[in-house]
């Protein structure tokens, strides 16, 4: 069997005890203080319209400053309360960053040969000592000692906290002091022996709120509501190309579900999150199980309460798809192996590594028969190394959920007990030569025995 998957997959450096030269030049580029900057302002589009700068990016001092303009005042002519809290909660955050070489910030960097990371922050108090009525700037110093001390935590237990005291000050007087507690957790990508973490669960809720956002359909408006508007807004001024790419993928799986799944009895969508599909498709005839983590399927069951947006004949089943449970809890839930069926891995490939993919496909063969349909998005193998798409990809990381994994032959991949019925790209179904969307496929296998 063949495999053409992507290196990015294995750029994930693990964090080391000291940091080595490589570890030390990355760390120095990412602590650019205009890039910083410039990447908080795309990301948090209250800071921009704040106008808030990083000045300097180091462990013994890190300086944020934004001056006092319309954006800023409240009716006493002094900065906002809310100011200082935000200020401080990204200073801190920066500062964090910054005494750790050997990191690099999801969300603020682009991948790097460095451990992906993410923070939170806990808990804050600011006080307020002087009206602030001109430019301010929060300022704070992590010492030698606790810089040793967040690696180690961040080495041995996946994540680290800090409390820290920022100092804001303006013309050199002190006006304000900040003590915020942040806390710093490793983001690796989905591989079967690291379990997703609180911030991720918060990163594939958003994810599928954004995806509900951009479609089209009445049920997905209705559970998207104005968060999911807003977010998909927010993504497709920084992806264009993004609801494009979204509008050809659920074109094609609908054809395709119209050309194969009529008369199989049993769907089974592998992380079905807000997927609007079992409300459209599922009856008498045909069962659609939806396999999800179980914070997901809450989610998915406050949402689609709603009249209008209640599935006829859909059966949620939590499991892990990196684990093999959720086979034998599919079996629990009425699934039957003997019966022909459709499974729909929609959205996921490319987030996951090439052996957690290769251990998903092992356990869709324990639970379909001959003649059973599986259908799957995927990028392709040099998809990652496009200089085209570049941008695209380096946002998409940003996002949280770099992608990781690319296949240009799915069929070589699924291994011969597979025929492939269809493979298309994006760049087919809306009939252009852009690169981007040729890169991006959809692949409809038949199971052969």
């Amino acid at each position: 069997m063949i495999r053409k998957v992507t290196r990015f997959e294995h750029c994930y450096k693990p964090l080391a005890v000291w940091p080595d030269a490589e570890d030390i030049q990355i760390h120095r580029d990412n602590c650019s203080s205009h890039l910083i900057t410039q990447r908080l302002r795309e990301l948090v589009p209250l800071l921009d319209f704040l106008q808030a700068r990083v000045v300097q990016v180091d462990p013994e001092e890190t300086r944020l400053s934004i001056s006092l303009d319309a954006a800023t005042v409240n009716q006493n002519g002094t900065h906002q309360a809310a100011v200082f809290y935000l200020l401080a909660d990204y200073a801190v955050g920066v500062s964090m960053f910054s005494s750790i070489p050997g990191i690099y910030v999801t969300g603020v960097h682009d991948r790097c040969h460095a451990l992906p990371v993410q923070m939170w922050l806990k808990s804050g108090e600011v006080k307020h000592l002087a009206p602030a009525s001109g430019e301010i700037e929060a300022t704070i110093s992590i010492s030698k000692e606790d810089s040793l001390s967040l690696r180690r935590q961040l080495l041995h237990n996946g994540s680290c906290e800090y409390r820290g005291t920022v100092s804001f000050h303006q013309d050199n007087k002190l006006v304000a002091v900040a003590e915020h507690v942040v806390g710093m957790y490793v983001n690796k990508p989905q591989v079967i022996d690291v379990k997703g973490g609180l911030l991720q669960e918060q990163n594939r809720a958003a994810s599928a709120l954004m995806i509900a956002g951009l479609r089209r359909d009445r049920v997905s408006r209705c559970i998207a509501g104005e968060q999911g508007k807003a977010l998909a807004t927010r993504m497709t001024e920084t992806m264009p190309q993004l609801p494009a790419m979204i509008r050809s993928r659920t074109e094609t799986l609908e054809h395709q579900l119209q050309q194969h799944a009529k008369h199989i009895p049993q769907v089974v969508v592998l992380g079905v999150g807000l997927d609007p599909k079992p409300v459209y498709h599922s009856d008498g005839h045909q069962t659609w199980f939806g396999i999800d983590l179980k914070p997901a399927l809450r989610d998915r069951e406050k949402r689609f309460c709603v009249p209008g947006c209640v599935a006829d004949n859909f059966i949620p089943v939590a499991g892990d798809m990196r684990e093999q449970h959720w086979v034998q809890d599919l079996r629990a839930a009425g699934f039957d192996p003997s019966q022909p069926s459709v499974v729909i891995m929609e959205g996921l490939s490319m987030y996951l590594t090439s052996d957690v993919i290769s251990n998903v496909f092992k356990h869709i063969e324990e639970i379909t028969s001959q003649g059973s349909i599986l259908w799957v998005d995927h990028i392709t193998s040099n998809a990652l190394d496009m200089e085209a798409a570049g941008d695209f990809f380096a946002a998409m990381g940003r996002l949280g959920e770099p992608m990781v994994f690319g296949c240009t032959d799915l069929g070589q991949f699924a291994g011969n007990g597979w025929q492939v019925l269809q493979s298309v790209s994006a760049a087919d179904i809306l009939a252009t030569d852009d690169r981007l969307f040729d890169a991006y496929r959809f692949t409809t296998l038949q199971r052969a025995q």
